[in-house]
């Protein structure tokens, strides 16, 4: 045997020593891919097992979440006004004990130096009384707005309907919206915020029987500016809100109605997750020619049950629950009808032909 074929045996052996180590390494240290999924939006989702508390397995398949839509904040001007004096909790003027009536004559409002100005004019109905009425302003968390309770207020000559609104849309002031109350004796007004925000009330009198009840609302700024979403016209197609569900923690809270002008307004005051105040749902006529409300999935629904039974413009109302979805049902004449939402404040609005 020569000098090369006396070593070929430990070349060969280390060659398989070398490819042993390598398949070791191979195994136990090469980098995992990724797994691309996509998700509903049609961007592209990492899966990352490591995110996750327990493995991925058929049994457990990862959930991508589609991400909210993500808009430019409205941003807020600079400003030189002093807010030491606002805040964001309840406020008053005027005397609760006082049972004076009162006319409310207009709602004009403004653009400041780093809030926006609601002057209320009100006129006492007699000469007698001598003091502005009680007015209590109050932050809304669920309905996205600073409520208005004009305490004594039997008239109002303001020019915006009930359940209607006027639009505000500066730097995160939203709109002026007009609601109904239970009360005959008080009229309440929502000022939309996109965002929980300072604000102060003063009462000057201005004339005799006469008060200017002013509301200074500091912007808060953000992405929010009036807004409708559903249908935007009256059929008796399927209509349906693409909105929050019961894991946005989606409520109703409470309701409004009117009937003017040839048509039954029902309004839902909800309330839902940041992304979603609104709720989704869903208005069609059933095979048997009813009209049926279908809210899709809620955590509660405070007025289910007390609409059970009511007639509202000509409508009977029935109710029912099934697991999370709440249904109301119209026994009526088969009308032509609109389903819509709105923000700031949060509400679900159905509109039928009378």
């Amino acid at each position: 045997m020569d000098a090369k074929e006396s070593k070929l045996p430990y070349v060969l052996a280390f060659l398989m020593v070398g490819a042993v180590a390598f398949g070791i390494y191979w195994m136990f240290f090469k980098p995992a891919p990724q797994e691309e999924k996509k998700d509903d939006g049609g961007g592209v989702a990492i899966l990352d097992e490591s995110q996750t508390d327990t493995p991925l397995t058929p049994e457990t398949p990862a959930v991508v979440e589609k991400p909210d839509t993500v808009e430019e904040e409205t941003p807020v001007e600079p400003t030189d006004t002093d807010f030491s004096t606002f805040s964001n909790s309840s406020q008053s003027v005027g005397n609760s004990g006082n049972s004076s009536q009162y006319t409310l004559k207009s709602v004009e409002d403004s653009k400041e130096d780093g809030f926006h100005s609601f002057v209320f004019n009100v006129q006492a109905k007699t000469s007698e009384t001598m003091e502005s009425p009680y007015v209590v302003v109050k932050y809304m968390t669920s309905q996205g707005s600073i409520r208005v309770d004009l305490n004594g207020v039997t008239k109002d000559e303001s020019g915006i309907g009930y359940q209607k609104s006027r639009n505000i849309d500066e730097q995160g002031v939203i709109r002026l919206y007009h609601n109904i109350s239970s009360d005959p004796k008080e009229e309440l007004y929502d000022i939309g915020v996109a965002k929980q925000t300072l604000f102060k009330i003063v009462s000057v009198e201005d004339a005799e029987n006469t008060w200017k009840i002013t509301l200074s609302v500091k912007y808060p700024g953000g992405n929010t500016t009036s807004e409708t979403f559903g249908s935007d016209a009256f059929s008796k197609d399927v209509q349906a809100i693409d909105g929050g569900l019961k894991v946005d923690n989606s409520k109703v809270v409470s309701y409004s109605y009117s009937t003017a002008g040839g048509v039954l307004s029902l309004v839902f005051n909800v309330s839902g997750s940041t992304s979603r105040p609104v709720p989704s749902a869903t208005a069609e006529y059933n095979s048997e020619g009813k009209l049926v409300l279908s809210f899709t999935s809620l955590v509660s629904d405070n007025i289910h049950n007390s609409l059970d039974g009511d007639d509202l413009g000509g409508f009977g109302i029935t109710t029912e629950k099934v697991g999370d979805k709440y249904v109301y049902t119209f026994n009526g004449p088969t009308k032509e009808f609109k389903l819509y939402g709105s923000k700031s404040p949060n509400q679900v609005i159905l509109e039928i032909k009378l």
